[in-house]
């Protein structure tokens, strides 16, 4: 696995991580839910994530060391 030294989390997915925490389904998940988490997840700005991995560990995924692609 590669070290990744972590720097900042984009402004656009720390505000929808934070409007996602406000919602009732949120509230209303169990810990062990991970279907439902999963599901929130998706809801995410998974454009804005990738860019921000592909620039914070130069285009590799960690953990399997591949390229990451901005394609979906």
């Amino acid at each position: 696995m590669l070290y990744i030294k972590k720097t900042f989390e984009p402004n656009d997915v720390k505000e929808a991580v934070i409007n996602i925490k406000k919602t009732e389904g949120w509230k209303r998940l169990d810990d062990t839910d991970t279907n439902g988490i999963r599901c929130r997840f998706n809801e995410l700005p998974k454009e804005k994530i990738r860019e921000s991995l592909i620039k914070e560990q130069h285009g590799l995924c960690a953990y399997c060391m591949k390229r990451i692609k901005m394609e979906i």
